[in-house]
């Protein structure tokens, strides 16, 4: 959030493409929906390292090169730990 003030960039806090899935997940209970949950974060991590690798290999501003840099590995890591949750959570039942 700093550095987006500092460089003059409004962030939009809507909860956009965010409330569909919300909205999917709330109809969600048990199983169904620890499987739904830890799919679309898998999915949502996936799409964040490949901007974020983007990113850093396109950037031209040192300050973003250096956050995306500093924060690329985390998001990475994000994604190894959601995708072992992913590994670890049932698979859907017949008629499920």
């Amino acid at each position: 959030m700093n550095l987006a003030q500092n460089k003059g960039v409004q962030l939009d806090s809507k909860p956009g493409k965010h409330a569909q899935l919300r909205d999917r997940l709330a109809k969600l209970h048990g199983q169904e929906f620890d499987r739904e949950y830890v799919k679309a974060m898998v999915k949502n991590h996936k799409q964040d390292v490949a901007e974020f690798r983007k990113m850093h290999s396109g950037a031209v501003d040192p300050n973003l090169k250096a956050w995306v840099g500093k924060t690329l590995p985390t998001v990475e890591d994000h994604l190894k730990t959601i995708e072992g949750i992913q590994a670890r959570v049932p698979a859907a039942e017949d008629g499920v």
